[in-house]
């Protein structure tokens, strides 16, 4: 071959590369833009939904606990004669931190008012009943989302309600499992290690705290140790007194502690409620991509 139809015949592969190259890049970014389209028009009818659940799952997560918590605080009288004891009154004295203070005061409380084990159940009671109802709301999603995918692009088979409603739930649960090992490096969760319900999954993402040593450790999930804080630092301050007038102030204070851990309760809802719905839409975003790959094949 001589150096004339060398360069020809190189210059040729080097142009089909390039014009091959080139219809490569258009057809992703028409692929992604049909993808952000298909996306974009769907968050007006899936957004009301959204938002109630914004206001309503954390809202009634917040009064469940404020009950569960003033039904176990209305006697407050044995775990207060605990903490006035000689005994107990000597290890607060030998601790020099306040924290570790704070966490003997915690620690009385989840032996003698409500248990450790009884607060987790009590979660994840409460995440299965507002996890379902997040469940129900986005299978009706679904079949908004599909209606509206259908009319306006033509699919059929593949954005049809029952395969869309599965789809998303399969990448709901990919991704919430991704989540949940991250945080699991290096901390303990509310979560199980295997789940199936993605609602109840993304409630439970919930940190847990362990409380004093060997057998008599306890655990919780953590804002609700963030939230006890206060007031075992006040009862560890106060459990010396003998005063009657003392005694009645520590119980009137207890009385309100379930407003208090309700209240962080739903800050933490609100922050679980809305991470599930940056799921949902990086999830409607991968089965939209899907779709246009399959609608957008030459340009």
């Amino acid at each position: 071959m001589n150096r004339r139809v060398f360069l020809q015949t190189t210059g040729s592969i080097a142009g089909i590369g390039l014009i091959s190259g080139g219809l490569l890049i258009r057809r992703t970014y028409a692929i992604d833009t049909l993808a952000r389209e298909m996306v974009d028009e769907t968050l007006p009818l899936v957004s009301e939904s959204w938002q109630n659940e914004l206001e309503t799952v954390p809202e009634k997560a917040c009064n469940e606990v404020r009950k569960f918590f003033h039904q176990k605080c209305l006697n407050v009288d044995a775990f207060l004669e605990v903490l006035s004891g000689d005994n107990l009154q000597r290890e607060l004295r030998s601790l020099r931190k306040d924290y570790e203070r704070e966490e003997v005061v915690m620690r009385e409380f989840c032996r003698h008012v409500v248990s450790g084990d009884a607060i987790l159940q009590h979660l994840k009671d409460l995440a299965t009943e507002l996890g379902k109802n997040l469940d129900e709301s986005w299978a009706g999603a679904c079949k908004q989302v599909s209606t509206q995918w259908t009319e306006s692009h033509g699919f059929t088979n593949a954005a049809e309600y029952e395969i869309l409603s599965m789809r998303t739930r399969e990448l709901m649960l990919k991704n919430l499992r991704a989540t949940a090992r991250n945080l699991r490096s290096g901390q303990d969760l509310a979560l199980g290690e295997t789940f199936t319900e993605v609602g109840r999954a993304a409630l439970l993402l919930i940190p847990i705290k362990r409380i004093g040593k060997g057998g008599a450790q306890v655990a919780v999930p953590h804002y609700i140790v963030e939230a006890l804080r206060p007031y075992c630092s006040y009862l560890s301050e106060k459990v010396g007194s003998q005063n009657e007038n003392v005694q009645r102030e520590m119980s009137k204070k207890l009385s309100q502690l379930g407003n208090h851990i309700g209240d962080e309760c739903k800050k933490v809802m609100t922050e679980k409620v809305s991470f599930l719905h940056i799921i949902r839409k990086m999830t409607l975003m991968e089965i939209a991509r899907g779709l246009a790959k399959q609608q957008v094949q030459f340009i």
